[in-house]
């Protein structure tokens, strides 16, 4: 006899077509464990209960013979009916089809193993792993055989985590635990941050811990590398010999300047830091502060800028000024470089005045008892500046402007050779 589930769980319609005998019944359905190993005459579940044999939860995978894929899922257990004098009266197989149960574990199997993301399934009843990704062993370098059937216990993933009793008491009440930073031990040593969770799951009808992880190496490799690089660059920033601030982009308030600054213009730390750089007057004109406060709001750069600085003593001088956005301390700063070029300024006039005389860049480095490069990089800029590529022209737009030449001033041998090491 079956019942009306119990043919439809072999998809027959009668009895009969279950096979008449035990061995009819094995040639119509083959059976194998859920490891795919067939299972032998006597082990067949119809056997063993006609053998007398009590058992409970045997799973396994039936295929209509001349098939490969099973097409059901029997959880099946045996039960035995006894007369009025405790005598064997009826054997009986329960079948329960389980069918889709395992295919939701086995799609989440599949899920598991291919989800790139590191997990781990700890089973809360002794607190033992059952499962493991490839994930987590690349993660880590650990092998499947050494995190499979250790405990928590042995191989305890919350040892270094910064929130351990909160994850400790979670994970024995079996409720959710929540992101937090813990080091995982790797098998040559050495430790891996990452983030660790726990979401509680029903694993073949066990109570279970999903974890799951995020590496944070690369992150923490990331900000000790940073922290080097600003260490490196507040060595160098201090130690530049180039006048150099540091300012926020908002207001454009200093927050630092370097030894060079102060010998330049005169402005200790002290005097200068937390102040905008136009409320200490450090440009000659409020003209050229709003100049610049523009190219900077426009994301435009600031390269080699002759303008003039007005110094803590009120002197001004003739300066290039440079700034570069930066990142210091997760803050948009802009750094600042500056550079006195009085020297050079006035080089350049006294190589101007010479053209307008007439003389050739020979005559113009023994006047001045300098280099032919001094002289000839000296040429180079004033036709830059002007906008112009020959002598005459230069000569001419000097004359245009009222300067001719016969105002240059006589020279002293020291003048020279300063001038000679400015350029």
């Amino acid at each position: 006899w079956a019942n009306a589930a119990a043919l439809a769980m072999h998809g027959v319609d009668a009895v009969e077509d279950l096979g008449a005998t035990v061995d009819a019944y094995r040639a119509k359905f083959q059976l194998r464990y859920r490891n795919n190993h067939r299972l032998g005459d006597d082990d067949y579940p119809i056997e063993r209960v006609v053998s007398g044999e009590a058992f409970s939860q045997v799973v396994v995978e039936v295929a209509v013979a001349g098939e490969d894929s099973p097409r059901w899922v029997h959880q099946v257990r045996s039960l035995v009916l006894t007369d009025d004098q405790n005598e064997p009266e009826c054997l009986v197989l329960v079948i329960q089809d389980v069918s889709a149960q395992f295919e939701a574990e086995d799609r989440f199997e599949q899920s598991f193993n291919a989800n790139p993301a590191p997990a781990l399934i700890c089973r809360l009843c002794d607190l033992k792993f059952v499962k493991v990704n490839q994930g987590f062993l690349d993660m880590t370098g650990h092998e499947r055989d050494g995190v499979l059937a250790r405990t928590l216990y042995d191989f305890d993933i919350l040892a270094h985590a910064d929130k351990r009793d909160v994850a400790k008491q979670r994970l024995c009440e079996g409720r959710t635990i929540p992101q937090m930073e813990a080091e995982l031990d790797l098998p040559e040593g050495g430790t891996k941050l990452v983030i660790v969770a726990g979401q509680p799951i029903d694993l073949a009808e066990q109570a279970c811990m999903l974890f799951t992880f995020a590496d944070l190496e690369p992150r923490r490799k990331a900000e000790t590398a940073l922290r080097h690089s600003e260490d490196r660059f507040t060595r160098t920033f201090s130690l530049a010999p180039v006048a150099l601030a540091i300012g926020t982009r908002d207001g454009h308030r200093l927050c630092d300047v370097n030894e060079a600054f102060t010998e330049l213009t005169g402005y200790t730390a002290a005097d200068i830091v937390d102040q905008p750089l136009g409320v200490v007057d450090l440009w000659e004109t409020g003209a050229i502060q709003h100049e610049i406060e523009g190219e900077i709001a426009a994301d435009r750069p600031i390269r080699d800028r002759e303008l003039r600085l007005r110094l803590k003593s009120g002197q001004v001088i003739d300066g290039i000024v440079s700034s570069e956005p930066i990142q210091l301390g997760g803050e948009a700063c802009m750094l600042w470089a500056m550079r006195d070029i009085s020297t050079r300024k006035a080089s350049e006039r006294e190589v101007l005045a010479l053209i307008c005389r007439g003389l050739d860049d020979k005559s113009i480095a023994r006047t001045l008892d300098v280099s032919g490069n001094t002289v000839r990089n000296h040429v180079a800029r004033i036709y830059s500046k002007i906008g112009v590529n020959r002598r005459n022209a230069a000569a001419a737009w000097a004359r245009a402007r009222g300067f001719d030449g016969d105002s240059l001033p006589a020279r002293h041998p020291a003048d020279a050779a300063n001038k000679e090491v400015a350029a």
